[in-house]
């Protein structure tokens, strides 16, 4: 028997998805494998939420919480491969200005020796220290820890009490490594190597079947949603990357169904320009469905 090659399978995937009309399969019903990893994981986090919640509730003294979390820590640093090697952090403050219930700092220190991290310190102005601490580690924001959402978030907490240390990650705020920034210090050796910078693409065609058989027929890009490599891909993050998003949010927060993203590698321009003239051609020239599927709700966490 033949191999499948990769369109094959892709279609047949978003066939048994329901992109195309099941009366076109009689007598034949598929899994959403789609949801195969996300429901396991939510299984393994829902048992490990009923365990610990039963746990908690059995801590009734002082003594059954402190070995309850030591038990935590020990824990912890056993599945991490153990405590790493202290040293020093040598952190310093660079800037400081006082508002209105809570004082900011800003301050650099390291992580690891020469491995600088960027932060601020929000420290309550009212209150006596010790505070108790929050360890603030941003989401998906350019500007880290400048970020209004993050940055009204730590303020509310200085002002309850609680001193805020929210740092930069790897590659957001003032860690952003790019040599496509004229601004980044390998930016000149970067245009010695290279001709161009990498792009994400998107784009809309106002048919979600169409957007379908676009992805489906290209021959350079390869379709996945992972960005972490030099080759070009191609996906549709409706039904792919974003396809656990549950029914109540999805107006919301989904992308558009026809919405086709491309992450530009380092392939010829006219080779992937041509290959995509061509995924439009054979969009155009086939048979086109009228729906996208809808991913299946997420059940809450009981």
């Amino acid at each position: 028997m033949a191999l499948s090659t990769r369109r094959e399978l892709f279609l047949m995937t978003m066939a048994a998805r329901g992109a195309w009309p099941q009366s076109a399969y009689p007598g034949t019903s598929y899994r959403d494998y789609s949801r195969c990893l996300p429901d396991y994981l939510r299984d393994l986090a829902q048992h490990a939420y009923r365990r610990r919640n039963e746990a908690i509730a059995k801590l009734t003294t002082p003594d059954a919480i402190a070995k309850r979390q030591q038990w935590v820590r020990d824990n912890f640093w056993q599945m991490v491969g153990g405590k790493p090697e202290r040293t020093p952090l040598r952190a310093r403050t660079v800037a400081s200005f006082d508002r209105p219930g809570y004082r900011l700092e800003n301050v650099v220190y390291e992580s690891r020796p020469e491995l600088y991290i960027t932060a601020n310190l929000y420290v309550p102005a009212a209150g006596k220290p010790p505070y108790p601490g929050v360890l603030f580690q941003m989401g998906h924001s350019l500007n880290g820890k400048a970020a209004e959402t993050y940055q009204k978030c730590c303020q509310g907490l200085a002002r309850l009490g609680y001193v805020v240390l929210a740092f930069d990650p790897m590659g957001q705020g003032e860690r952003v490594y790019y040599p496509g920034l004229s601004a980044d210090k390998d930016h000149e050796l970067h245009r010695k190597q290279a001709t161009g910078d990498g792009a994400v693409i998107s784009f809309t065609t106002g048919d979600s079947s169409f957007s379908q058989w676009i992805v489906s027929n290209t021959r350079l890009f390869s379709i996945a949603v992972s960005f972490g490599s030099v080759n070009s891909v191609i996906s549709l993050p409706y039904a792919m990357s974003h396809a656990s998003i549950p029914d109540s949010l999805r107006e919301n927060l989904a992308p558009p169904p026809d919405l086709v993203r491309l992450s530009i590698g380092i392939e010829d321009a006219g080779d992937l320009l041509a290959d995509l003239d061509q995924a439009f051609a054979a969009a155009r020239d086939r048979p086109r469905p009228n729906t996208l599927p809808v991913c299946p709700s997420v059940p809450a966490y009981p």
